[in-house]
C-alpha cells in the first residue's frame, strides 16, 4: 500500500528539516509495511524575495505579516505532479498550503504538531498578523480539514484545537504523540550523577531558537543550582546565540556545541553522545506545540524540566518523565526542585520511569502502529 507524501523536503532522506520528524515518520510507515512516495512542490525564490520585502515594509507601521498563503497554495499546486498523486492510495498533507487547493478522489490525511490558528499571537512569528492573514489561516485549514479522511494530532492541546476552534468530530483526530529522531539501536544511557561525591551534574539544553527555548533562564536557573551547591555544567546543544548571560557563570560552568547536522554522520555521534552523557534537560521553553527533544530525552531517560505551554504536557508527564511549571516560574523554583530530585534521589527514578513512558507512550514503532490502525479503519469506512 502506498502513502503520498506532499513536502517541500524529501522525507525519505533529510533527517533534519522540521526537526527529523518527516524522516522517521517514514521510517515508522514503512516499518509496518508501507511504501512511501515522496510527492514534492516547490517553494519558489520570488516568494521569500516579495515576502522578506513586504514584512520589512510592514514593520514601518507596527505590524506584522506572514507569506500570503492562498498565494503559496496557488503555487505549491502549479508544481504538484498529479500524476504521481494518481499512484498512491492515501495522501499525507503536512502544510496547509499544499493540500488547499489539492483535488483528489484518494484518502487525505492531515499531519501537523498544532493547527496554525492555535498559534496566532503564541509564537512570534505570528504575533501581530494582518487580519488578511488571519483570515487565510481559517480559510485555509477549514478547508484542508474538510477534506481530510482523518487528522493526526501530535498533543492534547493541539485536538482541543481542532475541536474548538474547528469543530472537528472526534471520529476525525487521532492523536498520536510524536517519537525520538534519533535511531534507537545503541541507546545507553550513563548513570545519573552523585552530587553527593561531588561529581559534575550534566545539564543538557536544547534550541535553536534561543529566546524562544528559554536559554537566558536555563543559565539563571544553573546559576541558582551553583548557588545552592551542585556542581552543575549546562552543555548549550543548538543555539549559536551570544550567551547574553554567560557571565553569571564560571567559564568552566558551560559548554557550547552550536548547532549540529543531523544529515552528517559525524554530527549525529556527536548529538547522540551528548545525549547519552546528560543527567537532565533543562529547556524551559515559552512556546512549542510539542518538543521533539523532549522525546529524545525520554528515549535515553533524562529527566526533563521544562515549562507546560502549549502541547508540552502531552510530552513531559510531572513525576513521571520530569516537570513541567507555568511560564513565568522563577528560576530559584525550577533549580529547587532540580536540587531537590538530585538529593532525595529522585533524578534516578525519574529517568527509569521516563524511558518507560517513551516505550509506552511516545515512539516511532507506537506510531507507525497506530497509523497502521487509522488506515484500516478508512479502508474499512470506504467499503
Amino acid at each position: 500500500m502506498k502513502i503520498g507524501y506532499i513536502l517541500d523536503t524529501n522525507p525519505l532522506t533529510d533527517r533534519r528539516s522540521y526537526s527529523g520528524i518527516n524522516y522517521y515518520t517514514c521510517k515508522a510507515l514503512m516499518k509496518v509495511g508501507f511504501e512511501v512516495v515522496w510527492i514534492p512542490v516547490k517553494r519558489y525564490f520570488f516568494e521569500y524575495a516579495l515576502f522578506g520585502f513586504l514584512k520589512r515594509l510592514f514593520r514601518l507601521f507596527g505590524k506584522n505579516i506572514g507569506l500570503d498563503f492562498i498565494w503559496r497554495a496557488f503555487f505549491s499546486n502549479l508544481s504538484l505532479n498529479r500524476k504521481m498523486l494518481d499512484t498512491v492510495d492515501y495522501i499525507l498533507v503536512h502544510h496547509i498550503t499544499d493540500g488547499y487547493f489539492l483535488r483528489t478522489r484518494k484518502p487525505v490525511i492531515t499531519y501537523q504538531d498544532a493547527t496554525l490558528f492555535s498559534c496566532i499571537d503564541y509564537y512570534s512569528e505570528t504575533t501581530g498578523l494582518t487580519k488578511w492573514n488571519k483570515s487565510d489561516i481559517k480559510q485555509l485549514e477549514k478547508r484542508l480539514y474538510e477534506k481530510s479522511s482523518r487528522i493526526i494530532a501530535a498533543s492534547d492541546w493541539h485536538a482541543t484545537s481542532l475541536k474548538i476552534d474547528y469543530f472537528i468530530p472526534d471520529h476525525k483526530i487521532v492523536r498520536i504523540n510524536f517519537g525520538a529522531n534519533i535511531d534507537d539501536d545503541g541507546i545507553l544511557p550513563a548513570p545519573v550523577a552523585s552530587p553527593e561525591n561531588g561529581n559534575t551534574v550534566n545539564i543538557l539544553f536544547i534550541g535553536i531558537d534561543w529566546v524562544r527555548k528559554g536559554g537566558n533562564m536555563a543559565i539563571l536557573i544553573c546559576e541558582e543550582l551553583i548557588k545552592k551547591g551542585i556542581n552543575a555544567h549546562l552543555h548549550i546543544l543548538g543555539s549559536t546565540s551570544p550567551l547574553q548571560y554567560a557571565n553569571l557563570l564560571r567559564s568552566d560552568a558551560y559548554t557550547v556545541y552550536g548547532l549540529l547536522n543531523k544529515n552528517n554522520p559525524k554530527d549525529y555521534r556527536r548529538f547522540t553522545d551528548i545525549l547519552s552523557k546528560a543527567d537532565l534537560l533543562l529547556t524551559p521553553t515559552i512556546a512549542e506545540a510539542a518538543g521533539i527533544m523532549f522525546c529524545e530525552a525520554s528515549a535515553y531517560g533524562i529527566p526533563i524540566f521544562t515549562h507546560h505551554t502549549g502541547g508540552t504536557a502531552s510530552y513531559v508527564v510531572n513525576g513521571v518523565n520530569g516537570y513541567g511549571f507555568p511560564v513565568g516560574t522563577d528560576a530559584e523554583i525550577f533549580a529547587d526542585k532540580i536540587r531537590e530530585c538530585i538529593i532525595s534521589g529522585e533524578l534516578k527514578k525519574l529517568r527509569k520511569s521516563g524511558r518507560q513512558w517513551y516505550e509506552q507512550n511516545s515512539n516511532w514503532d507506537l506510531f507507525g502502529q497506530k497509523f497502521k490502525r487509522m488506515i484500516e479503519q478508512i479502508a474499512e469506512e470506504q467499503k
